[in-house]
């Protein structure tokens, strides 16, 4: 009975809560109910098109401003319409892949992007959309503001900004209340400021105090009257100087005719007011002018010539007033007048140009007229004003020039020389057909201002526009020596003989004539040598008889004494003796062998040994320089078919020139030397850690009487003689460095009994 009331009360506890929890759930559902009418009111009631997309891109649901967008009504969209279907096809894959993406992940795809939206009719919107999924779904939902006219807007923008940007006259954008939004270059320019020095500045600061008075009375015009053209307005710079301009503005005002803000035009006039003032001169000096003076209406009949000018024309001046001008021009400058009449003097612009001009006798001669349009204070043309000169005579003397010209270059063209004319700054104006054979460069360098002192090497163009200067004040430098520099950058010594070129009693520049010596100084280069080695023979041969006689007595006198009965240390020390006069008796037949290209004995000679003793030669000298030596000697390494003594020169000079240049550096240094065999070949490297070799002194390091070492201390014949011995010896030696890191010198030597060898392995 107990377990039965138990039950019931627990039941009764039961029923209670469920209907607690159903109270709850529809409390719950009440709440949902409203909030998702809540939502729906502001899916329906936004600006915004709102669409519901489903995961296989149908849109479920849209509100009105989607159906406005699009042109169709929900009922042709909903469950029927793919999203995709409203995409343009350039942006189509995009949108497939945001769609996917964010399904996968929410955050993969982003979630604010533009896109072009095709409507019903097929136009083509702009689209600003916001995208999410709705939590715990694939669905989403999608906000489209359509920016089609905003972009248009921007783009407007741009363009006007890139015009403006480009324009010859100052452009401004200003609020109404005066702060400058935008200027453009040449409006900033024109006041002495950087565009970003105006911007958010008032545009107070470009007036003084009296023209700003001016000023206010034209912002209340176009305030009230919407724009206002062409007004002479004084302008003041960032220095404080002030100068005229004519400027035109334009109140921009919203659709409500608002307004917006302020744009104006300005051009700096200094130069037609200079003009102005000069017209006044103009008819008070031009009556008593020797040159033509001319006064014509905006339709071309004179109003006013001077003597001159009717004379030149075979005129009396009232026989000229009324006519127009086209009278007294060929037809072919007729046309060509009306072109600059239409395209530039009526626009203000003031040219020089020639012209053929008829007489009243039917017979035509050359003019030279400067020709401009007059304006009022506003700007209205009010007549053009010429100056004209008869220039038959100069055109007689130009022609004959052109005719000289004419002979200078044809035998120019002829000439082996290389020929060049400059202006006074040192560019071409000029340079025959072998000039830009040799330098390289083409007609099209020459007419883009190519500078002839860069046609010589940096070092030289110091110098160079030194001398222009002394020539171009008419000194006579006579012929000067510089190396000349090829577009390729290569270089070649050359004579250039130059002088000024005047004309009518001015120097316009320099004409000149370049002769390339490299062939010359290679000669002399070998003169000199094949002396210098004569003069080695000589004084080789002359060393070899002064020292063979001491050395033969010194050989054979140790030789006499190692017989005797000496302590053990006293002889020892004369087999040094006895070896090292062998040894200086080598050298001396080695220089002659130099010197004279005597043949050689040569026998089967380990390398290993020989650098060993020119080891022991350089101890003490090693030791005393702190120069520390690594051997890397190969073991069984094959003997060589060599001259003992030649090597031990060899290897000894290239130790010496170590030591030398480690030294010179920092006072120490590390050398390692290593012998291998490859195929072949026994190779011997010296690798030190001085200061390297420049690239440029590479190539030349072999050459006879090359040295870098100081003067006195190198005769740059060591180098020379190792490569003539090793090549002798059928092998090469060569250097290979990179500044900073020191060199190695390595010799290779055919293996003795091997066949192959020579400079080209």
């Amino acid at each position: 009975m107990k377990d039965e009331d138990k039950t019931r009360e627990q039941l009764l506890r039961e029923l209670a809560q469920l209907r607690q929890r159903l109270g709850e759930l529809e409390q719950a559902n009440k709440a949902l109910l409203e909030s998702e009418n809540e939502y729906r009111t502001i899916f329906e009631t936004t600006t915004a098109a709102n669409i519901v997309i489903e995961e296989d891109t149908t849109i479920s649901l849209v509100n009105r401003q989607a159906e406005k967008l699009s042109g169709y009504s929900k009922e042709e969209i909903e469950g029927k319409k793919s999203w995709m279907e409203f995409v343009a096809s350039g942006d189509l894959e995009r949108m497939r892949d945001y769609h996917r993406l964010r399904r996968a992940d929410p955050d993969a795809a982003p979630k604010q992007y533009e896109f072009r939206f095709i409507d019903r009719n097929g136009d083509v919107r702009d689209v600003l959309v916001n995208v999410d999924l709705i939590p715990g779904t694939k669905r989403s939902v999608a906000s489209l503001i359509d920016i089609t006219e905003r972009k248009r807007a921007e783009e407007e923008l741009r363009k006007f900004k890139t015009i403006a940007d480009q324009a010859p006259y100052g452009v401004t954008i200003s609020t109404i209340e005066g702060e400058l939004v935008y200027v453009n270059k040449s409006y900033a320019e024109m006041h002495g400021y950087s565009p970003e020095e105006l911007i958010g500045k008032h545009f107070s600061v470009l007036y003084t105090k009296e023209q700003m008075k001016t000023v206010r009375q034209l912002r209340e015009r176009l305030l009230r009257e919407g724009s206002f053209p062409g007004e002479e307005v004084w302008h003041k710079r960032k220095d404080g100087t002030v100068f005229p301009t004519l400027m035109s503005a334009h109140l921009v005002r919203d659709e409500r005719g608002t307004p917006l803000y302020l744009t104006a035009s300005v051009l700096d006039i200094t130069e037609r007011k200079r003009m102005e003032e000069e017209v006044l001169k103009f008819k008070a000096i031009s009556d008593q002018a020797g040159y033509g003076a001319s006064i014509t209406t905006l339709e071309g009949e004179f109003t006013y010539v001077n003597d001159a000018y009717a004379r030149m024309h075979g005129y009396e001046p009232s026989e000229l007033i009324g006519k127009h001008y086209s009278l007294l021009y060929t037809d072919e400058s007729l046309r060509y007048l009306e072109k600059v009449r239409s395209e530039q003097i009526l626009k203000g612009k003031f040219v020089t140009i020639e012209l053929w001009r008829k007489r009243k006798d039917g017979t035509v001669f050359p003019s030279l007229t400067t020709a401009g349009s007059i304006k009022d204070e506003k700007g209205a043309l009010l007549f053009t004003v010429a100056i004209t000169i008869d220039i038959t005579e100069r055109k007689k003397m130009e022609e004959a020039l052109q005719r000289s010209e004419e002979r200078f270059r044809e035998l120019a063209e002829l000439l082996p020389e290389t020929i060049f004319e400059t202006d006074r700054e040192g560019k071409l104006t000029f340079a025959n057909r072998n000039a830009l054979n040799i330098f390289g460069y083409s007609q099209e360098d020459i007419d883009a201002g190519l500078d002839s002192v860069q046609m010589l090497v940096p070092e030289d163009r110091p110098r160079a526009r030194e001398n222009l200067k002394r020539i171009l004040n008419r000194e006579n430098l006579g012929c000067i020596q510089y190396t000349a520099q090829r577009k390729d950058g290569s270089s070649f010594p050359a004579l250039i003989y130059s002088c000024p070129i005047i004309r009518e009693d001015e120097v316009t520049g320099i004409r000149g004539i370049l002769t390339d010596i490299s062939e010359q100084e290679k000669i002399q280069e070998q003169l000199i040598l094949a002396d210098r080695l004569a003069s080695l023979g000589e004084l080789a041969s002359g060393i070899a008889h002064e020292l063979n006689n001491p050395l033969t007595s010194i050989v054979g006198f140790s030789d006499l004494l190692s017989g005797e009965d000496l302590p053990e240390r006293v002889k020892e020390d004369l087999k040094v003796i006895n070896k090292e006069a062998h040894r200086a008796a080598g050298i001396v037949k080695n220089l002659l062998a130099f010197a004279r290209k005597h043949p050689e004995t040569k026998e089967p000679v380990d390398i290993n040994e020989v650098i060993r003793q020119v080891l022991e030669l350089r101890a003490y000298e090693q030791k005393v320089h702190n120069i520390e030596v690594k051997t890397h000697l190969a073991p069984d390494l094959p003997k060589v078919m060599a001259n003992a003594f030649q090597l031990q020169q060899v290897f000894l000079n290239i130790i010496i020139n170590a030591e030398y240049f480690m030294i010179e550096a920092h006072k120490r240094g590390t050398l390692t030397i290593t012998t291998e065999r490859v195929g072949d070949i026994v190779r011997a490297s010296f690798a030190d850690d001085g200061p390297g070799i420049p690239k440029e002194n590479l190539r030349r390091i072999f050459n006879p009487f090359f040295t870098t070492k100081e003067v006195g201390k190198g005769t740059g014949l060591g180098l020379s003689i190792c490569h003539g011995i090793v090549a002798e010896h059928g092998g090469r030696i060569y250097a290979e460095s990179e500044l900073g890191k020191g060199a190695t010198f390595t010799v290779e030597l055919p293996v003795a009994g091997s066949d192959e060898g020579g400079e080209g392995k």
